[in-house]
């Protein structure tokens, strides 16, 4: 009685945290986050040894072709998918976490707002994009990185 309910986090069973105030079901902003956290561990699996779901090459490139084809160029082209995994793979563990994951959407969000919001360009994370002078980390990762071809310096 009077006491106040704690946010509650998603489920793994598909619950995204309980409806929206005044019983609607989740937001358009829950049901957004569900589906990329959703949309990593669809493609991602157990390496073994107690290790967390990561994305291996070929589990990176079909979510790459399957899920971001509107927005990314190239998702075809083993050798640009091959430039984005490792810009993306910090550790150099040859898998993608979900950490490592979050910086391309991270990145992805900063290229809508500008291509769809007005936004003035802004610089990419820096594991995405190469140095902070605008220059793309490897030759490659180019076709990948339509800031760059977008007027990003």
């Amino acid at each position: 009685m009077g006491q106040k309910q704690a946010a509650t986090a998603p489920s793994r069973d598909g619950d995204e945290g309980g409806p929206s105030p005044g019983g609607r079901g989740p937001s358009p902003l829950e049901r957004g986050l569900h589906a990329l956290v959703g949309t990593f561990y669809q493609y991602a699996r157990a390496p073994g040894g107690g290790r967390e779901p990561s994305l291996d090459p070929p589990a990176f490139q079909r979510l790459l072709r399957r899920e971001l084809g509107h927005q990314l160029t190239d998702t075809g082209q083993p050798q640009a998918v091959a430039a984005i995994f490792a810009l993306l793979d910090a550790n150099g563990d040859r898998r993608i976490s979900f950490d490592e994951y979050w910086q391309l959407v991270a990145w992805l969000c900063h290229v809508l707002r500008h291509r769809h919001y007005g936004a003035a360009p802004a610089p990419p994370p820096p594991p995405i994009c190469g140095d902070p002078d605008g220059r793309p980390a490897a030759p490659d990762a180019a076709p990948l990185c339509p800031a760059h071809g977008d007027g990003h310096q």
